[in-house]
């Protein structure tokens, strides 16, 4: 059992301790064997990317790595109001004379909203919420390929990171709670407005009560493959237990340009038909 640490977000700034790092780690299921695997069907996958890149012999070099995350657990309670709109949609059919003096008759389609008052409790449980706690690399990047099994979480011993990079802790406790907090309260207004329905939400206010705040300092791991194409020095992240990757795509202009003129040749064939 990998023990949580309790916390009282009024007091964030007293957890921050540097030298408590990491209480647990996820291990490497891929070799760099399978990691490169992993990569070349990312490769084949890319979109407006040249037959080269995606089937060619790049010269890559793969290193693994472990990154620190804080990783949050919560216990949630919400309060909310809001205003739940259902629409109205109106046809409504005019004449009018056209230049030639022939009528002709069309029809507008409007749409009113109607709001009525909602409220309601929402309960809802967080566990295992990252924030990368690392400034090395892009969180969007990162976000991308985080699809982790926390079940796999071990306790950490140092045996278990040897041999294997690992980038130290850039973002203090209190940065990376403020963080999950907001990612917190973002998934918690996207789950409240799918509860109220309807065909929007307006003035959604919620109230939020934290219950048996909780965290954990984690190591995740990845694999860096750099590569080169073209000249180009370029990089992606490979998510070291589940294959995920991510990262740097030479596109080719040249084949962004023919799918925009093949797209708008359709759109001006769909509309030189229907006025016919």
């Amino acid at each position: 059992m990998i023990a949580e640490h309790d916390f009282d977000p009024e007091r964030a700034q007293d957890t921050s301790d540097p030298s408590g790092w990491p209480d647990a780690l996820i291990p490497f299921v891929l070799s760099p064997v399978q990691a490169e695997e992993h990569f070349l069907l990312w490769r084949r996958k890319r979109r407006f990317v040249s037959r080269f890149f995606r089937h060619g012999a790049l010269p890559v070099s793969i290193e693994p790595l472990y990154l620190p995350f804080w990783s949050f657990g919560a216990d949630t309670n919400s309060f909310y109001t809001a205003r739940r709109g259902l629409d109205r949609r109106f046809e409504n059919t005019y004449t009018r004379t056209d230049s030639n003096g022939n009528s002709e008759t069309y029809t507008e389609t409007s749409t009113t909203t109607d709001y009525t008052p909602v409220s309601g409790e929402h309960g809802q449980t967080f566990e295992h919420l990252n924030v990368s706690a690392s400034d090395v690399y892009d969180t969007r990047l990162l976000e991308k390929i985080s699809d982790f099994d926390h079940a796999a979480l071990e306790p950490w011993l140092p045996e278990r990171t040897r041999g294997y990079r690992l980038t130290g802790s850039a973002l203090s406790f209190p940065q990376g709670w403020a963080i999950g907090r907001k990612k917190i309260d973002q998934a918690l207004a996207k789950k409240v407005t799918r509860r109220i329905g309807g065909d929007s939400v307006a003035d959604l206010k919620l109230t939020i009560e934290f219950r048996r705040l909780r965290f954990r300092r984690v190591l995740l791991p990845f694999y860096r493959i750099d590569y080169e194409y073209r000249g180009r020095r370029m990089f992606s992240l490979l998510n070291g237990q589940t294959g995920t990757a991510a990262g740097d795509v030479p596109r080719s202009s040249m084949k962004i340009v023919l799918t925009i003129v093949a797209i708008l040749a359709v759109v001006a064939s769909v509309v030189y038909g229907l006025s016919r």
